[in-house]
């Protein structure tokens, strides 16, 4: 699966927790798409007519500045669904194919999701989970996260 549809299924996942319900905004997710190498960090933005608001950062490598290893969101946002989503998918990027030869500035947009977008990320979801959990050593089969903001999802769509 591409990387940047895999992370378009993490916003639409938790589109709820990101965007108020009457709220004309749409989501960006900036990384670094450096080929050869596996993206290190990225970052997520709530776009309000042309401004942006970070809602978090993930991050691959500790730093000494003020951002730390794994996921931090601004003051103002929260979502397990996203915080699991993302550890998911920057933990497991070989199963995900990047676009080469592109800009090093890689950008996922995602405007407000359709029930079929919504339905389409819980199926991508349990079939990546299933695929993961098939394909990895017995010591590895149980997923390191919690899977309970994904439990749910499909029932949501439905």
């Amino acid at each position: 699966m591409d990387f940047e549809k895999a992370l378009g299924f993490a916003v639409i996942s938790s589109w709820e927790d990101l965007v108020k319900p009457d709220d004309n905004a749409s989501i960006h997710v900036e990384y670094a798409n450096v080929d050869g190498f596996p993206v290190a960090w990225l970052q997520v933005w709530a776009m309000h007519k042309g401004n942006g608001n970070r809602v978090c950062s993930y991050s691959l490598l500790p730093s000494s500045g003020s951002e730390s290893q794994g996921i931090q969101f601004a003051s103002s946002y929260a979502s397990e669904t996203l915080s699991e989503a993302l550890e998911f998918i920057m933990g497991n990027q070989s199963q995900f194919s990047r676009p080469k030869g592109r800009s090093v500035s890689g950008l996922v947009q995602v405007a407000l999701p359709s029930a079929e977008d919504r339905a389409s990320a819980a199926e991508w979801w349990h079939t990546m989970l299933t695929e993961l959990v098939r394909k990895a050593p017995p010591s590895y089969a149980q997923p390191k996260m919690r899977l309970g903001a994904f439990a749910n999802l499909k029932n949501q769509t439905n």
